[in-house]
């Protein structure tokens, strides 16, 4: 049976409102028209076309790899990353158009056909892949002199089924995959993603992807210095060593020790609770020494060197200048109790 609808609805307390049931074919995703114009500019999906091995025989070819591999990134674009979204969207006009579909009677690609597209990818396509993130960076950015920042960090991709090598992650607290990202620094640009094992450490698979991408860096740009930027989890002497060799000014941050934090807060707790409990017969301090130039540094001036800059006195302590501090505490500085002095020329200022 038929229903009955109203095509439109007038309201008299207001002439101008009016509510129509007409509007045909419509869409929430028409910023996709933009993003295609830049596409077109810049030849960006030709680009993942091109790198792409197609193993398909062409006389059965219904969805060409262009479209198909527009589709899959409009749709990642759109916020609809699961595969299963295609059976909905392959016939969304706006998907469609930008895509190249000229009949929109024609539906893009179904659910298997994206899922089959990202499973067959061989290593030769995600070898080329792989090279076009920088290359794109390069292409809309000219040649410069101001400094490139590598932004490099660890995320989680959490995995929700069997995956091989999905690994629990108590950071995270489930199944993951951790992959490696460079960014970038100043315009966040994405040079490279690598995924990795649910258990791989944030270092791990860096160093071979640095070794590719600097050299283009520098060959498109050779005035340019260069910067890196990463977490404590990248804190390593392997890493350092390499930034150095190859002309880097970095900032890396210093992982924590829980044993150590939790021993030193409880000195520092001590001191305080005996000066309490002491005085006035006894006084009671601590000295906290900053990096001491000593037996266990020897050999290592380039290292000794970068703490010395970072310190506000320019240079690093001796076992002498800790001495002279416990010595004028217990022979003198008679109001002073309960106190943890720091010895680090002002480092930690």
């Amino acid at each position: 049976m038929a229903t009955g609808c109203v095509p439109q609805l007038d309201f008299g307390f207001q002439a101008r409102t009016t509510v129509r049931f007409d509007g045909g074919s419509l869409t929430s995703d028409a910023g996709l028209l933009l993003l295609r114009e830049f596409d077109h500019r810049f030849r960006l999906t030709d680009d993942l076309a091109g790198a792409y091995v197609d193993p398909r025989r062409a006389d059965r070819v219904e969805h060409p790899i262009l479209a198909l591999l527009r589709q899959r990134v409009y749709q990642i674009v759109a916020g609809y990353e699961d595969a299963d979204d295609s059976d909905l969207l392959r016939t969304d006009p706006v998907l469609q158009t930008v895509v190249g579909q000229r009949d929109l009677t024609v539906p893009l690609g179904s659910q298997p056909t994206m899922s089959r597209l990202e499973n067959r990818a061989d290593w030769t396509s995600i070898e080329r892949l792989k090279r076009l993130p920088l290359e794109w960076f390069l292409r809309t950015h000219g040649p410069r002199r101001e400094e490139l920042i590598l932004d490099v960090d660890s995320t989680d991709d959490p995995c929700h089924g069997q995956q091989q090598l999905s690994f629990f992650h108590g950071k995270y607290g489930q199944y993951v995959y951790e992959p490696l990202l460079i960014f970038e620094g100043t315009c966040g640009a994405l040079f490279s993603a690598k995924l990795r094992s649910g258990k791989a450490r944030s270092i791990d698979g860096l160093l071979p992807e640095l070794e590719r991408l600097v050299p283009r860096l520098r060959a498109h740009s050779p005035r340019a210095p260069l910067a890196f930027r990463a977490d404590a989890g990248f804190a390593t002497a392997r890493l350092y060593d390499w930034l150095e060799a190859h002309d880097f000014s970095y900032a890396i941050g210093f992982g924590s020790n829980v044993a150590y934090c939790a021993s030193k807060a409880a000195v520092i707790a001590l001191t305080k609770s005996l000066a309490k409990a002491l005085a006035p017969a006894v006084r009671v301090n601590a000295v906290a020494p900053g990096f001491v130039d000593s037996r266990w540094t020897a050999g290592q001036e380039e290292f000794r060197k970068r703490h010395a800059e970072l310190t506000p006195l320019g240079r690093v302590a001796t076992p002498e200048d800790i001495a002279e501090v416990v010595l004028s505490l217990a022979t003198g500085a008679g109001m002073v109790t309960g106190q943890t002095i720091a010895v680090d020329g002002g480092r930690t200022l």
